[in-house]
């Protein structure tokens, strides 16, 4: 299961690369009873993997991936290459027919105005030239004036509160110009505007603060790697500058995940470990970080392996999920719950036989995982 999304009325969407979910044959997209978790008769039947869900305003659900072909509802196969626009009883809505040329859509993301961004490594939409990123207007035809024609692979998009896109990945060149692995984009050209932090390796994951101030984590390292600055596959940005500020947390291994609490501490999960690993105390996989030195707090969950996601709840406890098999001193299977406070792991113990990749919270509090 690569991706989760819950629909207004509660039930849960999943795609990923499964043949069987919810005691039904189902080809990589499914949708779930919320109570039971059983699979309704929405049937889209995409033939290769799906990695992303968005649901739209109004109902209707974008699927991204890997497949050419759905086969909805048990009818005939449909070419639709790499992302899809669904209909809410899984047939296909037929005016999104991107024609995606490449390998697939990683990340699509809904923009307040029903506007579709969609990221990822393929070069065409809809017979038109995109490389990597693109933007449909809501009725599935392409927006022609957004064209940021990044030059390698876009791993994360977030929307800033002004509607400025921000995007991080592999790439060197996007919306015009020389912009390595992260850059801002105007929200109506695409254009690269001055921001400009010059990672030196991969952007995997893009946080905005409240302030707007901009996290960063990744794969970049050593001198001069983001921002102007030495930061080690961890920094904050000016939103305005892109230069990173005294935020310096010098983690040792790659940050996978960045999340933001009510607070504003920073909760960081990866690969980093060992003797000074990160916010300079030993921390295994899982830290928190005070917003203002990037120093780490008391919170020591001491994960045996990696975390990949991190989730907060309303109540401020905090999901991880990973490769661990124990955390917060305690036995636990790649998921767990720890204290906000101390970060022991509390008694809540799904005890997953694989990684868990991906943590949401729904609106009552129950938890979604994904993963192996």
């Amino acid at each position: 299961v690569n991706s989760i999304a819950v629909q207004a009325d509660g039930k849960i969407l999943a795609g990923g690369a499964f043949t069987s979910i919810g005691g039904q044959t189902r080809n990589r997209i499914a949708r779930l009873d919320a109570t039971t978790g059983l699979a309704d008769s929405f049937d889209p039947n995409a033939n290769d993997d799906v990695f992303s869900i968005a649901v739209q305003a109004d109902g209707k659900i974008l699927a991204g991936g890997a497949f050419i072909t759905l086969a909805p509802n048990g009818g005939a196969a449909v070419t639709r290459n790499s992302i899809a626009r669904l209909e809410t009883d899984g047939r296909l809505e037929q005016t999104l027919d991107l024609g995606i040329v490449g390998n697939f859509v990683t990340v699509t993301a809904v923009q307040p105005d029903g506007k579709i961004l969609i990221g990822g490594s393929f070069f065409t939409v809809l017979g038109v030239a995109r490389n990597n990123i693109a933007r449909l207007n809501p009725d599935g035809t392409l927006d022609t004036a957004f064209d940021p024609n990044a030059n390698d692979g876009v791993l994360s998009i977030a929307v800033q509160a002004d509607g400025k896109i921000l995007a991080g990945g592999s790439f060197s060149s996007i919306g015009g110009q020389t912009r390595n692995r992260i850059a801002r984009l105007d929200a109506t050209t695409g254009l690269a505007d001055s921001f400009d932090p010059n990672a030196n390796n991969e952007v995997v994951s893009i946080a905005v603060q409240a302030d707007g101030k901009v996290l960063a984590g990744g794969n970049f390292n050593g001198p001069n790697s983001i921002g102007g600055q030495t930061r080690n596959y961890i920094a904050r940005l000016d939103a305005m500058t892109g230069l990173a500020d005294s935020f310096n947390p010098n983690a040792n291994g790659v940050v996978y995940s960045v999340a933001v609490q009510a607070d504003g501490k920073i909760l960081a999960g990866g690969g980093f470990h060992g003797a000074n690993s990160i916010g300079g105390q030993p921390r295994n996989y899982i830290a928190r970080l005070d917003a203002m030195t990037g120093l780490a707090d008391s919170f020591d969950p001491n994960a045996n392996n990696q975390v990949y996601s991190i989730a907060v709840q309303a109540d401020g406890k905090i999901l991880a999920g990973g490769a661990f098999t124990s955390i917060g001193g305690q036995t636990r299977n790649r998921i767990a719950r720890l204290d906000a406070t101390t970060g022991l792991a509390d008694s809540f113990n799904p005890n997953a036989n694989n990684l868990v990749f991906s943590i949401a919270v729904q609106a009552d509090g129950k938890i979604l995982a994904g993963g192996f």
